[in-house]
């Protein structure tokens, strides 16, 4: 739905007039319902949207909270139910310092040498050699 508003009169420039009010007022939803789409064009719109969202929404997170936690997530691995997940870094510390566990701990810098580095794991494998780790 188009709503114009009329247009400024000269003597309307020289009050104080509401520059956003002079133009025609569309929303997205007025402009969604003026479209004409079939009902399977409207669901891909719709789904479209959603999904664009979905993608988005949750960015800042992902990249600015979620990343604090991944340099411990390997000892949430070996010890799953620790009471010491609000202190993990520390934990994790500890846990090297007197001797992992299982197999030593690794730092491996960026998603690229993280697949990287699993791919030849599994290659390493499928060898019968044995893992690094």
């Amino acid at each position: 739905m188009t709503t114009a508003v009329p247009e400024a009169s000269s003597s309307a420039a020289t009050q104080n007039v509401n520059v956003a009010s002079l133009r025609p007022i569309v929303t997205p939803r007025a402009l969604e319902q003026e479209l004409p789409l079939t009902p399977e064009a409207r669901q891909t719109v719709l789904g479209g949207r959603s999904s664009i969202r979905a993608i988005l929404g949750g960015t800042d997170a992902r990249l600015l909270v979620v990343v604090g936690d991944l340099p411990n997530h390997d000892y949430h691995h070996r010890y799953p139910s620790t009471p010491e997940w609000t202190t993990v870094a520390y934990a994790r510390q500890r846990d090297i310092d007197g001797g992992p566990e299982g197999p030593p701990y690794q730092e491996i810098w960026g998603m690229g040498a993280a697949v990287d580095r699993l791919f030849r794991s599994w290659e390493e494998d499928a060898a019968g050699a044995p893992s690094r780790g």
